[in-house]
């Protein structure tokens, strides 16, 4: 068991990307994610210019691991909505724990990075 525990269940982060396109949420669930398990990634994102996003795209960094993973279109249209994925935890993340998304599209790329644990 890590100490101090990750917080359980489902998560909101309200975040916010310096450059086009903006991520404004990301949704995480659950956080605490056991291993041999699946957690969901639920980000959304706009392109200021109305450009169309063409990739969203994640990484889950554990302990010794690291999980890519793609996002796709669930609600909403490619240049103003909700992008979702999910990765398979294989791994223990007591001392190392970071969720990335990375969006591209014609107006460049942005990325936010959300560490939960990081020695």
């Amino acid at each position: 068991v890590c100490e101090p525990s990750i917080i359980p269940g489902e998560r909101t982060f309200s975040v916010s990307t310096p450059k086009n396109p903006r991520i404004t949420q990301i949704i995480i669930n659950p956080l605490d994610v056991n291993k041999f398990a699946t957690s969901t990634i639920t980000a959304s994102i706009r392109d200021m210019a109305g450009n169309p996003i063409f990739e969203v795209t994640g990484e889950a960094q554990t302990n010794t691991m690291s999980f890519p993973f793609s996002l796709e279109l669930v609600e909403g249209s490619e240049t103003n909505g909700v992008w979702q994925g999910s990765w398979h935890n294989e791994d223990e993340y007591c001392q190392r724990y970071i969720i990335t998304v990375t969006v591209t599209s014609v107006s460049g790329t942005s990325n936010v990075g959300l560490p939960f644990r990081q020695l």
